[in-house]
């Protein structure tokens, strides 16, 4: 998961209000992904609770960062509000016409960004908000030339940035995941399928229908490739099959879903679970048709 300098939520919740309130004061009210959910009092709760109270965390990032608007999964995203908004930077508190000032804000930021590996806890990569807003942007103008007319959600994008490595803001994790622990406990707020769409945000996303943590049959370890290999593939289309497979087999060892014999699957072994023809043939990935 990503990391960075960060100040206290119940700290800052008044600036916060008056940021966003200033720059919506002419948008509709962002409607909350799935239907409400209990952070409209989050000040109220950070007083009460302390900050780190999950109605809290997905109040102050709601607020501070259209959390439910960014990742309603109706609301498409363009390659560049999706570098922003992943980067830590809201399009929404600068004026339509002034968008560029919210690239310079990004472009010009030297805030700390960190990724740590899952596993063992450490930093494996450091940078700053300056450098992964520019690769970021650069990555995505390149997955939108492959498929110019394609429309993607912010959820989408995070996937590819994921898959391609780079690093992202950790607000979305930590807003994605306060969403989901509200969820758990007022399954009343929320049904079962908008629980899965908030999870398909994060990089620890929730466990897949089908899986368990430890050993799980072939069968549903077959079912699961086959799923996630398609939705990786629909999100960027210029991914190989070894790209895919090694970004499921990364996502099935850090959230503890081994195989029939309690081993990890590997790169190769998901690539002959996946879908035949997934990526579009031979060429594509790096392979020499037989005879030549």
């Amino acid at each position: 998961m990503s990391e960075s300098k960060s100040t206290n939520a119940a700290d800052k919740h008044d600036s916060g209000r008056d940021q966003v309130a200033d720059a919506n004061s002419d948008e509709t009210q962002v409607v909350p992904v799935g239907g409400p959910t209990p952070t409209h009092d989050w000040v109220d709760v950070a007083r009460v609770n302390g900050p780190s109270d999950p109605a809290c965390v997905a109040g102050w990032w709601a607020e501070t960062m259209s959390a439910e608007h960014w990742f309603d999964p109706k609301q498409p995203a363009t390659p560049s509000q999706a570098a922003l908004v992943l980067c830590g930077i809201n399009p929404q508190h600068f004026p339509y016409a002034e968008q560029h000032r919210a690239e310079e804000a990004a472009e010009t930021s030297l805030d700390a960004l960190t990724i740590r590996d899952m596993a063992s806890g450490k930093i494996v990569r450091r940078t700053t908000v300056s450098d992964a807003y520019r690769e970021m942007r650069l990555v995505f103008a390149g997955v939108q030339q492959t498929d110019p007319t394609a429309s993607r959600t912010m959820a989408q994008w995070l996937e590819i940035a994921k898959t391609r490595g780079l690093v992202n803001h950790p607000w979305v994790e930590a807003w994605a995941e306060a969403v989901a622990q509200i969820a758990r406990s007022t399954s009343d707020h929320m049904s079962q399928n908008n629980d899965r769409d908030l999870a398909s945000s994060r990089s620890d996303a929730s466990q897949p229908v089908g899986l368990a943590i430890g050993r799980n049959s072939r069968e549903s370890i077959a079912a699961h490739v086959k799923e996630r290999s398609s939705e990786l593939y629909r999100a960027d289309k210029s991914l190989t099959k070894e790209k895919i497979s090694q970004a499921i087999a990364t996502e099935l060892k850090a959230k503890g879903y081994s195989g029939e014999r309690s081993q990890y699957l590997t790169a190769t072994t998901i690539v002959r679970l996946m879908p035949a023809g997934l990526t579009g043939g031979r060429a594509k990935n790096g392979k020499k048709s037989p005879g030549k």
